[in-house]
Protein backbone atom coordinates (compact mmCIF):
# COMPACT_ATOMS: atom_id res chain seq x y z
CA UNK A 1 0.00 0.00 0.00
CA UNK A 2 1.27 3.65 -0.44
CA UNK A 3 2.51 5.39 2.72
CA UNK A 4 -0.97 6.15 4.61
CA UNK A 5 -0.29 6.79 8.17
CA UNK A 6 0.43 4.11 10.83
CA UNK A 7 -2.62 3.98 11.71
CA UNK A 8 -4.10 2.85 8.53
CA UNK A 9 -1.04 0.13 8.60
CA UNK A 10 -2.12 -0.87 11.67
CA UNK A 11 -5.46 -1.38 10.82
CA UNK A 12 -4.57 -3.03 7.47
CA UNK A 13 -2.16 -5.54 9.92
CA UNK A 14 -4.99 -6.15 12.14
CA UNK A 15 -7.59 -7.04 9.15
CA UNK A 16 -4.69 -9.49 7.64
CA UNK A 17 -4.38 -11.19 10.98
CA UNK A 18 -6.55 -13.94 12.61
CA UNK A 19 -5.68 -14.19 16.22
CA UNK A 20 -7.86 -13.57 19.57
CA UNK A 21 -5.39 -11.16 21.19
CA UNK A 22 -3.15 -8.39 19.05
CA UNK A 23 0.59 -7.51 19.69
CA UNK A 24 1.89 -4.48 18.00
CA UNK A 25 5.96 -4.66 17.40
CA UNK A 26 7.93 -1.71 15.49
CA UNK A 27 10.97 -2.55 13.38
CA UNK A 28 13.23 -0.57 15.49
CA UNK A 29 11.54 -1.89 19.21
CA UNK A 30 12.33 -5.43 20.28
CA UNK A 31 10.59 -7.95 23.31
CA UNK A 32 11.75 -10.03 26.06
CA UNK A 33 11.66 -13.70 25.21
CA UNK A 34 9.28 -13.90 27.92
CA UNK A 35 6.70 -10.71 26.59
CA UNK A 36 3.97 -13.10 25.03
CA UNK A 37 4.24 -15.94 27.96
CA UNK A 38 2.99 -12.95 30.32
CA UNK A 39 0.52 -11.55 27.94
CA UNK A 40 -1.12 -14.81 27.97
CA UNK A 41 -0.84 -15.39 31.56
CA UNK A 42 -2.23 -11.77 32.14
CA UNK A 43 -4.92 -12.57 30.28
CA UNK A 44 -5.66 -15.59 31.95
CA UNK A 45 -5.91 -14.35 35.50
CA UNK A 46 -7.83 -11.06 34.77
CA UNK A 47 -10.29 -12.07 31.72
CA UNK A 48 -12.41 -8.65 31.38
CA UNK A 49 -9.53 -6.43 30.58
CA UNK A 50 -9.90 -4.64 27.30
CA UNK A 51 -6.33 -4.59 27.09
CA UNK A 52 -3.28 -5.36 28.79
CA UNK A 53 0.11 -3.92 29.58
CA UNK A 54 3.32 -4.08 30.43
CA UNK A 55 6.42 -2.20 31.85
CA UNK A 56 9.17 -1.52 29.73
CA UNK A 57 12.51 -0.14 29.31
CA UNK A 58 13.81 2.78 27.50
CA UNK A 59 16.69 2.15 25.13
CA UNK A 60 19.17 4.99 23.82
CA UNK A 61 22.18 2.93 22.39
CA UNK A 62 23.92 5.90 20.65
CA UNK A 63 24.19 7.26 24.44
CA UNK A 64 24.27 3.56 25.95
CA UNK A 65 21.76 4.77 28.62
CA UNK A 66 18.96 2.77 29.14
CA UNK A 67 16.07 3.80 31.60
CA UNK A 68 13.16 2.09 33.18
CA UNK A 69 9.63 4.20 31.83
CA UNK A 70 8.29 5.95 35.00
CA UNK A 71 4.88 4.41 34.66
CA UNK A 72 2.80 5.72 37.39
CA UNK A 73 2.10 2.64 39.55
CA UNK A 74 1.99 1.93 43.61
CA UNK A 75 5.21 0.86 44.92
CA UNK A 76 5.08 -2.99 45.08
CA UNK A 77 2.07 -3.24 42.35
CA UNK A 78 3.53 -6.74 40.58
CA UNK A 79 -0.45 -7.42 38.52
CA UNK A 80 -3.41 -6.59 38.28
CA UNK A 81 -6.06 -4.14 36.72
CA UNK A 82 -5.00 -0.59 37.36
CA UNK A 83 -7.03 2.55 36.64
CA UNK A 84 -5.43 3.65 33.47
CA UNK A 85 -6.15 7.96 33.80
CA UNK A 86 -5.20 7.68 37.43
CA UNK A 87 -1.96 6.18 37.12
CA UNK A 88 -1.40 7.82 33.91
CA UNK A 89 -1.94 11.29 35.93
CA UNK A 90 0.00 10.54 38.63
CA UNK A 91 3.34 10.73 36.84
CA UNK A 92 2.50 11.78 33.38
CA UNK A 93 4.37 9.19 31.79
CA UNK A 94 2.98 6.43 29.65
CA UNK A 95 1.77 3.44 31.49
CA UNK A 96 0.72 1.86 27.75
CA UNK A 97 3.22 1.86 25.05
CA UNK A 98 1.91 0.33 21.70
CA UNK A 99 4.97 -1.93 21.93
CA UNK A 100 4.40 -3.68 25.22
CA UNK A 101 0.75 -4.49 24.84
CA UNK A 102 -1.72 -7.05 23.94
CA UNK A 103 -5.26 -6.12 22.58
CA UNK A 104 -8.24 -8.53 22.48
CA UNK A 105 -9.93 -8.22 18.97
CA UNK A 106 -13.09 -7.89 20.37
CA UNK A 107 -11.91 -4.20 22.39
CA UNK A 108 -10.05 -2.89 19.71
CA UNK A 109 -13.04 -4.35 16.98
CA UNK A 110 -15.60 -2.59 19.70
CA UNK A 111 -13.79 0.80 19.55
CA UNK A 112 -13.14 0.59 15.15
CA UNK A 113 -9.29 0.37 15.91
CA UNK A 114 -6.97 3.26 15.18
CA UNK A 115 -8.33 6.15 13.85
CA UNK A 116 -6.93 6.23 10.33
CA UNK A 117 -6.73 10.42 10.29
CA UNK A 118 -4.06 10.36 13.48
CA UNK A 119 -0.52 10.27 12.53
CA UNK A 120 0.43 11.16 16.37
CA UNK A 121 -0.74 10.59 19.35
CA UNK A 122 -2.71 7.94 17.48
CA UNK A 123 -2.23 4.92 20.11
CA UNK A 124 -2.54 7.13 22.91
CA UNK A 125 -6.13 8.19 21.36
CA UNK A 126 -6.85 4.36 21.47
CA UNK A 127 -5.61 2.78 24.33
CA UNK A 128 -8.23 6.45 25.78
CA UNK A 129 -11.08 5.09 24.17
CA UNK A 130 -10.58 1.75 25.24
CA UNK A 131 -9.89 2.02 28.70
CA UNK A 132 -13.42 3.98 28.59
CA UNK A 133 -15.52 0.69 28.14
CA UNK A 134 -12.93 -1.41 29.09
CA UNK A 135 -10.66 -2.62 32.61
CA UNK A 136 -7.23 -2.36 31.65
CA UNK A 137 -4.74 -5.24 33.55
CA UNK A 138 -0.68 -4.47 33.58
CA UNK A 139 1.95 -6.75 34.69
CA UNK A 140 4.84 -4.79 36.39
CA UNK A 141 7.90 -6.12 34.39
CA UNK A 142 9.66 -4.52 31.96
CA UNK A 143 9.26 -7.00 29.05
CA UNK A 144 9.75 -4.80 26.12
CA UNK A 145 12.03 -2.38 25.05
CA UNK A 146 11.44 1.21 23.28
CA UNK A 147 14.44 2.44 21.58
CA UNK A 148 14.74 5.91 21.30
CA UNK A 149 17.55 6.08 18.48
CA UNK A 150 15.36 6.39 15.25
CA UNK A 151 15.49 8.15 11.91
CA UNK A 152 13.46 11.12 12.32
CA UNK A 153 13.36 11.31 8.67
CA UNK A 154 11.63 8.18 9.11
CA UNK A 155 8.74 9.19 11.71
CA UNK A 156 6.36 11.68 12.55
CA UNK A 157 9.12 12.85 15.86
CA UNK A 158 10.49 15.83 15.76
CA UNK A 159 7.94 17.38 12.70
CA UNK A 160 4.42 19.35 12.61
CA UNK A 161 2.23 17.06 10.84
CA UNK A 162 -0.99 19.02 9.77
CA UNK A 163 -3.80 19.90 12.98
CA UNK A 164 -6.32 17.50 11.90
CA UNK A 165 -3.46 14.57 12.21
CA UNK A 166 -3.01 15.35 15.56
CA UNK A 167 -4.49 13.83 18.67
CA UNK A 168 -4.60 17.28 20.16
CA UNK A 169 -6.58 19.06 18.19
CA UNK A 170 -8.87 16.58 17.74
CA UNK A 171 -10.03 15.77 21.77
CA UNK A 172 -13.11 17.19 21.72
CA UNK A 173 -14.92 13.98 21.68
CA UNK A 174 -14.06 13.55 24.99
CA UNK A 175 -15.33 16.67 26.63
CA UNK A 176 -18.15 14.89 28.03
CA UNK A 177 -16.49 12.22 29.22
CA UNK A 178 -13.71 14.54 31.03
CA UNK A 179 -16.47 16.21 32.78
CA UNK A 180 -17.06 12.65 34.70
CA UNK A 181 -13.73 11.90 34.94
CA UNK A 182 -11.39 14.34 36.69
CA UNK A 183 -7.83 11.97 35.81
CA UNK A 184 -9.05 11.76 32.66
CA UNK A 185 -9.61 15.91 32.38
CA UNK A 186 -6.43 16.19 33.81
CA UNK A 187 -4.37 13.44 31.74
CA UNK A 188 -5.67 14.67 28.22
CA UNK A 189 -5.08 18.24 28.88
CA UNK A 190 -1.80 17.97 30.09
CA UNK A 191 -0.84 15.71 27.01
CA UNK A 192 -2.62 18.46 24.87
CA UNK A 193 -0.39 21.39 26.40
CA UNK A 194 2.72 19.04 26.01
CA UNK A 195 2.05 18.36 22.29
CA UNK A 196 0.44 21.53 21.28
CA UNK A 197 4.06 23.54 22.74
CA UNK A 198 6.03 23.22 19.18
CA UNK A 199 2.64 24.41 17.26
CA UNK A 200 2.20 27.28 19.77
CA UNK A 201 5.53 28.20 18.85
CA UNK A 202 5.29 27.70 15.29
CA UNK A 203 4.27 30.25 12.58
CA UNK A 204 1.99 28.11 11.04
CA UNK A 205 -0.41 26.33 13.33
CA UNK A 206 0.64 29.21 16.32
CA UNK A 207 -3.14 30.38 16.08
CA UNK A 208 -4.73 27.14 15.88
CA UNK A 209 -2.88 25.89 18.89
CA UNK A 210 -3.54 28.91 20.82
CA UNK A 211 -7.34 28.72 19.88
CA UNK A 212 -7.47 24.90 21.39
CA UNK A 213 -4.74 25.52 24.07
CA UNK A 214 -7.85 28.72 25.15
CA UNK A 215 -10.46 26.19 25.32
CA UNK A 216 -8.68 24.04 28.06
CA UNK A 217 -8.58 24.68 31.96
CA UNK A 218 -5.29 25.66 31.86
CA UNK A 219 -4.87 27.49 34.95
CA UNK A 220 -6.03 24.04 37.08
CA UNK A 221 -2.54 22.82 35.43
CA UNK A 222 -0.65 26.01 35.51
CA UNK A 223 1.64 24.58 38.21
CA UNK A 224 2.78 22.12 35.88
CA UNK A 225 5.82 22.46 33.92
CA UNK A 226 4.32 21.77 30.42
CA UNK A 227 1.37 24.50 31.35
CA UNK A 228 4.15 26.97 32.44
CA UNK A 229 5.07 28.37 28.91
CA UNK A 230 1.70 29.23 27.94
CA UNK A 231 2.24 32.50 30.18
CA UNK A 232 5.01 33.98 27.86
CA UNK A 233 5.28 34.70 23.96
CA UNK A 234 5.60 31.86 21.66
CA UNK A 235 9.24 33.24 20.71
CA UNK A 236 10.23 33.82 24.31
CA UNK A 237 9.73 29.76 24.68
CA UNK A 238 11.17 28.61 21.23
CA UNK A 239 14.45 30.94 22.12
CA UNK A 240 14.18 29.00 25.82
CA UNK A 241 13.96 25.70 23.58
CA UNK A 242 16.48 26.39 21.35
CA UNK A 243 19.57 27.81 24.32
CA UNK A 244 18.22 24.30 26.35
CA UNK A 245 19.14 21.97 23.24
CA UNK A 246 22.37 23.93 22.47
CA UNK A 247 23.46 23.90 26.39
CA UNK A 248 22.79 20.01 26.61
CA UNK A 249 24.13 19.13 23.41
CA UNK A 250 27.52 20.80 24.58
CA UNK A 251 27.89 18.72 28.03
CA UNK A 252 27.13 15.31 26.04
CA UNK A 253 30.08 16.82 24.00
Amino acid sequence: QENAGVSVARNNGVAASHGECLCFLDADDWWEPTFLEEMAKLIAEFPDAGIYGASYTIISEQNHKSRLAAIGVDKGFERGYIDYFKVYARGLYMPLWTGAVCVPRKALDSVAGFNPRLKMGEDFDLWVRIALNYKVALVNKPLSNYNQDVDSANRAIGTLPPPETQFSFCAGYLDEAKKRNPALKFTVEMVQIACLRSYYQSRTYHKRAKEVLGELDVNAHEGQAYAKYLHYPAWMTLMKDKIYTYLNRWIKK
